[in-house]
């Protein structure tokens, strides 16, 4: 996603990836969860696709 410098989420004001499988959520840390939250916008540096588990 491109960055969104109006954001009051810190993750957003930079290129993020947001990774979805079957309606959860990627952490920064590799769980999946229900919901979307800060932890789950990834930085784009930092963001490694591995394949599905």
């Amino acid at each position: 996603m491109p960055k969104n410098l109006n954001s009051l989420n810190p993750a957003q004001q930079r290129p993020y990836v947001v990774q979805m499988r079957n309606r959860k959520h990627l952490t920064t840390d590799g769980k999946w969860v229900d919901r979307a939250e800060p932890s789950t916008h990834i930085p784009l540096e930092k963001y490694e696709f591995k394949g599905w588990e």
